[in-house]
């Protein structure tokens, strides 16, 4: 069951105005989000402002349910979006593999995880965001 749209947002804007109270800079932007979000733009909001991506990457990574509770109708919002966007764009390219690209730092033991789990499935505790082209991921 999906939760309420207005009641999960105005838990969200109560927890981040809390949490920013003193940071005017960030109280601005979520002014803005309380006034202009649309379901349609969740990844647009998550890649414009590095404080819902931090945020959320850091209760992702912590296991903090508090955070993720609050973040919960943006998360639905976002998972959805990615989801008709990877239909669109698998019916564009009329293939069932595609091959994307990240440039993160990790350490030794984490890419040998990688490399001895080629060919299955991955488990990740943060959203993660690629490219299909190898230049863009590289920095």
């Amino acid at each position: 069951m999906k939760p309420a749209p207005d009641r999960t947002k105005k838990e969200l804007l109560d927890f981040l105005r809390t949490t920013y109270r003193d940071k005017d800079e960030q109280l601005r932007i979520i002014d803005e989000f309380d006034h202009n979000y649309s379901m349609d733009r969740a990844v647009w909001w998550y890649t414009k402002y590095t404080l819902f991506y931090s945020f959320l990457n850091q209760a992702l990574r912590n296991h903090d349910f508090d955070v993720l509770t609050a973040f919960r109708f943006f998360i639905i919002d976002l998972y959805e979006q990615l989801s008709r966007e990877h239909q669109k764009y698998l019916a564009a390219l009329n293939k069932s593999n595609i091959r994307v690209y990240r440039g993160q730092a990790i350490n030794e033991n984490e890419l040998e995880l990688i490399n001895d789990s080629i060919g299955e499935c991955i488990s990740m505790n943060s959203f993660l965001s690629t490219t299909t082209t190898r230049e863009t991921a590289v920095f």
